[in-house]
């Protein structure tokens, strides 16, 4: 079995049992446990598998994706946290207040417990959507990649294909005695490296689709593939050139909106309750200026976070021009190394370079391509981190 598949392979044998299948085509179903015996059959016909474009893989995954089922699942489940911890207040503060058994653990039941049920929420709630951005960002990745890793498989068999086409020249010379063992060697040496190389990016093909699938649809077979044209629309942001009232906007509605923020200032209602309960409830001695100085932590902490955010919108905006500016240079780059490219295609038409330096003239300038992807990719990443708070606004 390939290197590629066994990787792919051992990862569903540690979960037991299922059918894995390859970027190649074949699958693996396996019964029995890693425990266990194991039993592998591979099936050669080719599985017939959907090329998904970016914005339906999207929907998929926020349907599909088992950590957004969770906290969706956590969610839910806090609510029927909040009805009971209600009902068991409203027990307890029938009572409260008319005997001198009462403690602070009563009182806190009433007046804590709803409290922090219901910060709870919150912070699940908060957590879904910050999980839901992250998963996106990776989702994009992955069809960045899986564009790259296609490309290097396109050049990686050309050069199998040349480097195969020479070794089987050179040892025909070889039995001729045209050659040495050693010159037959060395050019085995790179037909060697060059399946290798491919092997190598079969098995990052693998992996992705591995872990792609198991991203949008929670599954271990191969039932997805990326589809790399649809990225490019992904990844448009919209105008820059930010006014200062909007500016000004993106601040505020950060600091609105900070999920950081919103725990810090949950929390003072829940530190003012506790005072009140201590003080009225506690049997012995209660250091209040504990709680003022938890309150005025709280204070502080809320201040240097505002001023962080507000830090952090200037950054976001210099680090989009400085990308954009970055974004513009690889674009003369890969002009360059187009025009390069034609003129190795000229040469190599007229004999006067190899085959080989010619894929070697479009790889750099396959790679230039990716490189200008990835930068679209972070600044997409700095765009949507800047404007996530403002909505429709951030188009006007």
């Amino acid at each position: 079995m390939k290197q590629s598949k066994i990787v792919a392979l051992s990862m569903v044998l540690a979960m037991g049992l299922g059918t894995v299948s390859y970027a190649d085509g074949t699958a693996t179903t396996t019964t029995g446990t890693s425990a266990g015996t194991n039993v592998t059959t591979t099936d050669k016909a080719v599985i017939k598998r959907e090329v998904i474009d970016f914005n339906k893989a999207l929907e998929l995954m926020l349907i599909k994706n088992s950590t957004l089922l969770s906290l969706e699942g956590q969610l839910k489940l806090q609510d029927d946290v909040i009805k009971e911890k209600d009902d068991e207040a409203k027990r307890y503060k029938v009572t409260l207040g008319t005997t001198s058994d009462d403690t602070v653990e009563d009182a806190k039941i009433v007046y804590i417990n709803p409290l922090l049920a219901r910060n709870t929420k919150n912070q699940l709630a908060r957590s879904l959507e910050d999980k839901k951005v992250e998963l996106k960002e990776k989702l994009i990745k992955y069809h960045i990649d899986w564009k790259a890793y296609k490309s290097e498989m396109a050049l990686g068999t050309e050069v199998l294909r040349v480097q195969q086409k020479e070794y089987d020249n050179q040892a025909l010379q070889y039995k001729l005695g045209k050659i040495s063992a050693k010159d037959l060697a060395t050019v085995n040496a790179s037909l060697m490296v060059a399946k290798s190389d491919l092997q190598s990016v079969k098995r990052k093909m693998d992996l992705l689709l591995l872990d792609y699938n198991v991203l949008i649809s929670n599954s271990y077979q191969f039932a997805y593939e990326p589809d790399e044209k649809s990225i490019q629309s992904a990844l448009k942001v919209g105008k820059t050139d930010f006014s200062l009232a909007l500016f000004e906007k993106i601040k505020t509605a950060n600091v609105a909106k900070d999920s950081a923020l919103a725990k810090i200032q949950e929390e003072i209602p829940v530190i003012e309750e506790q005072k009140r309960i201590d003080h009225i409830y506690a049997t012995s001695g209660t250091d209040f200026a504990e709680y003022e100085k938890k309150l005025k932590e709280n204070k502080d902490d809320y201040t240097s976070r505002v001023l962080a955010i507000e830090y952090q919108v200037y950054v976001d905006y210099y680090t989009m021009q400085s990308l954009e500016s970055n974004i513009e240079s690889l674009k003369e780059n890969r002009v360059l190394l187009d025009m390069q490219y034609k003129i190795s295609e000229a040469q190599y038409k007229l004999g006067r370079v190899t085959e080989l330096s010619l894929i070697k003239a479009k790889k750099d300038l396959q790679d230039s391509e990716h490189k200008m992807l990835v930068a679209q990719y972070e600044l997409y990443n700095a765009y949507a981190s800047f404007t996530k708070n403002i909505g429709a606004e951030k188009s006007k």
